[in-house]
């Protein structure tokens, strides 16, 4: 629980930036219904922005401009020092 507030955490002041967001998924599925955007990655799922990666087991970035993030299973988080 603690490393999925993390993760939130994280992302949100990701996004406040604006920074680019790239993400990949062995198996990815994207809904663009208005108002409704979202992607879902499963299989080696993975998301980075600033010199920071998350994977997990499933990511589901949802909003217009893909800021809110859901990561559950097998979290892991690393900052540039890591990469």
């Amino acid at each position: 629980m603690k490393k999925y507030i993390l993760v939130l955490l994280i992302f949100l002041s990701i996004s406040l930036s604006a920074a680019p967001v790239s993400f990949s998924g062995g198996y990815s599925m994207v809904s663009l219904k208005e108002g409704r955007k979202t992607v879902s990655l499963t299989n080696n799922a993975m998301v980075s922005a600033e010199g920071m990666e998350i994977t997990a087991d499933e990511i589901v970035l949802a909003g217009d401009d893909y800021s809110q993030i859901t990561c559950t299973g097998a979290i892991t988080i690393k900052d540039e020092d890591d990469l």
